[in-house]
């Protein structure tokens, strides 16, 4: 299990650099820029202005995607995910049924990890039904 979770906090420590080094610091939380959309078409507007917009891309309902993925609400799940582990090593003296601890440990780490099962490093044996 401690590969998993070096897999997993190796995909956050990206995740994170990448959302930082797009980030606006301070700045408002990444929104659909509206002027655009008498054509179809919308922009993705942060403080500095327009994040996203190429002529005649993204539609509106990818700007709204784009802009819910901005950096600052990206960077809050990472930390959320990565309080899940450390909560979950901290509760593990805790339980009275340390098997069924393993169990759910091990199911949670496995789920959060299906999100990467695309990536290079992914282990097969770490599906849902390993």
């Amino acid at each position: 299990m401690s590969d998993l979770v070096a897999f997993l906090r190796a995909r956050w420590d990206a995740e994170e650099a990448a959302a930082k080094a797009a980030s606006e610091p301070d700045g408002p939380a990444w929104r659909v820029d509206a002027m655009y959309e008498d054509s179809g078409h919308a922009g993705v507007s942060g403080e500095k202005g327009t994040v996203v917009y190429d002529e005649g891309a993204p539609w509106t309902e990818q700007a709204a995607h784009i802009a819910a993925w901005d950096p600052a609400r990206l960077l809050r799940e990472v930390e959320a995910k990565r309080r899940i582990i450390i909560h979950a090593q901290g509760a593990e003296q805790d339980v009275p049924d340390i098997y069924a601890y393993d169990l759910a440990a091990d199911y949670v780490l496995r789920a959060l990890a299906a999100v990467y099962s695309d990536h290079p490093e992914y282990d097969p044996e770490w599906t849902m039904d390993g």
